[in-house]
């Protein structure tokens, strides 16, 4: 309506209304386009938000594995450590309670081989 009070011939119109209904469809494309790459990158963050939450929940779940080693390692050494001390006092007592030996040398063992 407006083109015709400017003087714009019926064909010239329909012609700039078709340009406008293209130029408005390839927008629209576009736009669609774009949206679509915004819904991708929104999932692929999605999917590396929830792989990292895994990630984490299994980093915590080795660190807390870890702790439970460390602490049956520290018991083992302990107990080991114990067991030790547990040999060393039982040498200790079968030495104690061993016959005493004459540590006098005999007299075989007084000749030197020069005197024979």
């Amino acid at each position: 309506m407006l083109l015709r009070q400017f003087g714009i011939k019926e064909k010239k119109r329909r012609d700039l209304v078709e340009e406008l209904r293209n130029r408005n469809n390839r927008q629209q494309v576009e736009l669609e386009r774009q949206g679509q790459i915004i819904h991708d990158g929104e999932r692929a963050r999605n999917a590396l938000a929830d792989d990292l939450r895994d990630r984490d929940e299994q980093m915590g779940n080795l660190v807390d594995r870890n702790e439970d080693l460390d602490n049956r390692l520290n018991d083992l050494q302990n107990r080991n450590a114990a067991q030790d001390a547990q040999i060393q006092q039982l040498r200790n007592n079968a030495r104690n309670q061993a016959p005493r030996r004459n540590n006098r040398p005999s007299s075989i063992a007084r000749i030197h081989p020069n005197n024979l």
